[in-house]
């Protein structure tokens, strides 16, 4: 695992509905860390930042939390995000405190690669997911999976367990699990072009 990205926030003090909206004007994004052995915390993440980290790296892996007036920085996931249904950002996250020798339970992102050669021959990618979940400890969580279906051919399918995991990661999928399927254009076109219905008119 790569350095973990930093995301710094602030103890959240009140948890009045008035104040978070406040909160929330100001560019804060509410937030809690929990875990097993500590109680809950709440806390305040700026939400310009949150924006600009996960542009990077997305929502996926370890973060480090640098909260104000807190000597150590907590490793955590992010289990929960909620977004504002009507607008761009986000209204609360959650946060799983880690331990650095427990292994724990994570969803990661699978990358396709080749899409665009497909294109070019004329065959079509049907995506049907881009995560695996897999258990590990935090230090052997892949920063990235990739699987390149650039030479596939129509018909062709990716399931989970074409995937190459290291070994130090468990699999905790079932295994045909499909990630995505390929189609010939000329087969897509048929089953998208409508039926001709229309009656000839007969002449008077």
């Amino acid at each position: 695992m790569a350095s973990a990205p930093t995301l710094y926030g602030k103890k959240r003090e009140l948890s009045t509905n008035s104040y978070l909206k406040q909160m929330k004007r100001d560019g804060w994004v509410p937030g809690v860390i929990y875990g097993k052995d500590k109680e809950s915390q709440a806390i305040l993440m700026e939400a310009k930042e949150l924006k600009r980290v996960f542009k990077h790296t997305g929502t996926r892996g370890v973060f480090m939390l640098q909260i104000e007036e807190e000597k150590t920085p907590v490793m955590a996931l992010i289990r929960e995000i909620q977004k504002n249904p009507i607008g761009e950002g986000y209204t609360h996250i959650d946060f799983l405190r880690l331990k650095s020798n427990e292994k724990v339970h994570n969803k990661i992102s699978i990358h396709l690669l080749g899409e665009d050669e497909l294109i070019t021959n004329g065959k079509l990618l049907l995506v049907v997911t881009k995560e695996m979940e897999i258990s590990c400890l935090p230090a052997d969580i892949p920063e990235r999976i990739s699987y390149d279906v650039s030479a596939l051919n129509s018909g062709d399918k990716v399931t989970i367990a074409d995937i190459k995991l290291p070994s130090s990661v468990e699999l905790i999928q079932d295994p045909s699990t499909v990630i995505c399927s390929v189609a010939g254009q000329s087969k897509m076109d048929d089953e998208l072009e409508p039926e001709n219905t229309e009656e000839e008119a007969s002449p008077e």
